[in-house]
């Protein structure tokens, strides 16, 4: 969701391993005052064992129709993605980019990056050590 002054915000996705799995909890407002979304999606520590898009896309839909042009997707807590998380991932960063944004995924554990490398999808797919590195690449700091 932008903010009033017509900054755009960042809509960050947090992918969470939890009991709850499936389930998809929303913040209206992101660390530090600035404007945006945090969603936090829990689901297993192998994503592509559940499809979580489904679940997150109205929101994604909803912040980019409100002017949010970047989103996070962090990482930090997947320790491996099959082709099906893969799938999701490119879903996401594919919705984003045909909104005019840019998608940074954050926090990619080595198991992951070594995957995307693998399956070139890192030319495509940029990644940051951090939630704060990815939000900078965003807001071009």
């Amino acid at each position: 969701m932008g903010d009033t002054s017509g900054k755009p915000g960042i809509l960050i996705i947090r992918y969470l391993p939890g009991k709850q799995s499936g389930r998809v909890d929303v913040m209206r407002r992101l660390p530090g005052g600035q404007e945006g979304q945090e969603v936090h999606v829990f689901g297993h520590r192998y994503m592509g064992v559940e499809n979580w898009v489904p679940e997150v896309r109205p929101v994604l839909v909803e912040a980019l129709a409100k002017g949010d042009r970047g989103v996070v997707v962090d990482l930090g807590e997947v320790d491996w993605v099959n082709s099906v998380g893969l799938g999701m991932l490119m879903v996401l960063y594919q919705e984003v980019a045909k909104a005019g944004g840019r998608t940074v995924f954050a926090n990619p554990r080595e198991r992951v990056v070594k995957i995307l490398k693998a399956t070139k999808l890192d030319r495509v797919l940029k990644t940051a050590e951090s939630v704060e590195a990815a939000v900078a690449q965003l807001s071009g700091s």
